[in-house]
């Protein structure tokens, strides 16, 4: 690719082609280059809109990596992933709307959303910090109440978004919450002999959606109800097990008499037949190839690549 104009056909394609990696380094390098014969010109709008670009390929790409986190069981990645895709749409948002279905941020909008809702996490850490010394990422000066740069937080200059750089905070407190601004502080258990952090998580749901799809553009839609099952389906379920109704009492003390179990039911719609492998009906606790209660321990991924070079940006 040489021109913006080829870049732009790739972006309007990319949901049904097949982009290979060395495509999208090529786009990058196109955009890099244009950009910085941009900002030489003064050519501001050109500029700006040359940063929509890079932003929605890298939002594309986020995508496409989380969607192969998934497949590989990955799915704290995948949801590290995800996470940056919808901060990417946010900045997006107010500069790019005409662009938005052309190149297919609808469709990222929706499905890293569908996604989400599907994950199991609902505690994570929301930390509490006074910032000591806060810089502007496009002129590097320092930001005081009584002294503000000028720049304004989330606009494009030069090619690059505005944002906060801070260089020094004071941890003040964390609090456990449900709806956080930060969706990467997920909670998560310790290994009581070891002591060290596990992923104790079903992603039994996500696991299914993952192997049934083909593509991370495959169109696909749920509904969430509630189903109810004879007892004897969940033979397979001990007494102090957790009930499948989701009620967060044990079996024993909850349904295990009943004739009937109410338990809340996901159907799903898929684009085409899944897999042999992924089964018409999944009971609660229980895995594609497993019987008995499904048990999740696995170490957590690596952290150390998620860390900003130049402070926190805000």
């Amino acid at each position: 690719m040489k021109s913006l104009h080829e870049v732009e056909l790739f972006l309007g394609s990319i949901h049904s082609a097949e982009p290979t990696e060395e495509m999208f380094w090529s786009c990058q390098s196109v955009l890099r280059d244009w950009k910085r014969e941009a900002v030489a010109q003064g050519a501001q709008d050109r500029a700006k809109h040359i940063w929509c670009l890079e932003q929605t390929l890298e939002a594309h790409i986020e995508f496409q990596t989380a969607f192969r986190e998934l497949k590989g069981e990955n799915f704290y990645s995948s949801w590290y992933r995800l996470e940056r895709v919808e901060i990417m749409l946010h900045s997006l948002s107010r500069h790019f709307q005409w662009g938005w279905c052309a190149y297919h941020l609808d469709f990222l909008e929706h499905y890293t959303g569908q996604w989400q809702s599907l994950f199991p996490y609902r505690i994570f850490s929301s930390s509490e910090f006074i910032y000591e010394i806060i810089r502007c990422s496009i002129c590097k000066g320092r930001i005081t109440p009584r002294n503000p740069c000028g720049h304004r937080v989330g606009e494009i200059y030069d090619g690059e978004m505005c944002c906060r750089i801070i260089e020094k905070c004071k941890l003040i407190g964390v609090s456990l919450v449900e709806n956080p601004a930060n969706k990467y502080g997920v909670a998560f258990l310790k290994e009581p002999e070891s002591e060290e952090a596990c992923d104790h998580y079903d992603y039994s749901v996500v696991e299914y959606v993952a192997t049934a799809l083909e593509s991370p553009y495959d169109n696909w839609s749920y509904l969430k109800t509630k189903k109810p099952f004879p007892r004897g389906v969940f033979d397979y379920v001990g007494s102090n097990d957790h009930c499948p109704c989701q009620s967060g009492r044990l079996f024993t003390e909850c349904c295990a008499d009943s004739e009937q179990v109410i338990v809340p039911h996901i159907e799903f719609l898929f684009p085409r037949p899944p897999p042999p492998s992924v089964p018409r009906l999944k009971l609660p606790g229980r895995s594609f190839g497993q019987h008995g209660p499904e048990r999740h321990r696995r170490p957590l991924p690596p952290q150390a690549d998620r860390a900003e070079p130049s402070g926190w940006r805000v």
